[in-house]
């Protein structure tokens, strides 16, 4: 944050890599930096010295160039309706193309027959979704959960829908006002209180100068028609006048 900024946020970049910068609080860094445990299931049976910084280089490998988001986890748990409780065993969740933006997540569960359960599933859990939402935003939210895809393939399910730019801002802007603030964001410093606002400015009134003539005066050089009058007449008089 610039130092004359009212805000300031004592989250620190780090440039880990070439082409990495990571935006973290001081708390977090050792946990990106410091070599992980001998059994930490990150290492995936690798005896170097690895760290998570590591584990975030691969990712930025695998990801496509046009990636917006990229998100996966492992050993997830949920109760979907008309399927009950389901053990994920791992997932990712990416969207692509800024254009034109395609939503792909890719699920792997304990069996195949998980993974038809959960296609065959589909249908309700789509219409449980769009009846969840408050009327005014319904018909919105059903265009795009409508257009959302299912698909099994031995023990995974691929999920796939197809958006424009503008479908996505404007859902975007409905769902974040939804969105409950994470912990992190909690715990940030309260902001300075704004600076005195400062007083206005009155205008000075200027000083009569003492060289000004405050009495009006005749230019010699103008006769009372208007015209003008030549120099060498000006002060003499004739019978009829100037």
């Amino acid at each position: 944050m610039p130092s004359n900024s009212r805000y300031q946020d004592p989250a620190p970049f780090l440039l880990a890599k070439p082409g990495l910068a990571i935006l973290a609080r001081p708390e977090w860094l050792p946990q990106l930096t410091n070599e992980l445990p001998a059994d930490s299931e990150l290492r995936a049976g690798s005896q170097a010295n690895v760290s998570m910084l590591d584990g975030l280089e691969q990712i930025e490998k695998a990801a496509p160039e046009n990636t917006l988001l990229l998100m996966s986890g492992n050993g997830a748990m949920a109760i979907l309706p008309g399927i009950g409780k389901i053990r994920f065993v791992t997932g990712k969740v990416a969207i692509l193309n800024p254009e034109a933006p395609q939503v792909r997540i890719d699920l792997q569960l304990t069996s195949g027959a998980d993974a038809q359960k959960f296609v065959a599933a589909c249908p309700d859990m789509k219409k449980q979704l769009i009846s969840g939402v408050p009327f005014l935003a319904r018909g919105m939210v059903g265009n795009l959960v409508n257009r959302v895809r299912c698909e099994a393939t031995d023990n995974y399910v691929n999920i796939a829908a197809d958006y424009t730019r503008d479908e996505v801002v404007n859902i975007l802007g409905y769902a974040l006002a939804f969105v409950p603030r994470p912990a992190a964001l909690s715990q940030l410093p309260v902001p300075p209180p704004k600076p005195a606002p400062k007083p206005p400015q009155e205008d000075t009134p200027l000083a009569p100068s003492e060289n000004l003539s405050t009495t009006p005066t005749q230019d010699p050089q103008t006769s009372d028609a208007g015209g003008l009058v030549p120099a060498d007449l000006a002060n003499e008089k004739t019978d009829g006048g100037l």
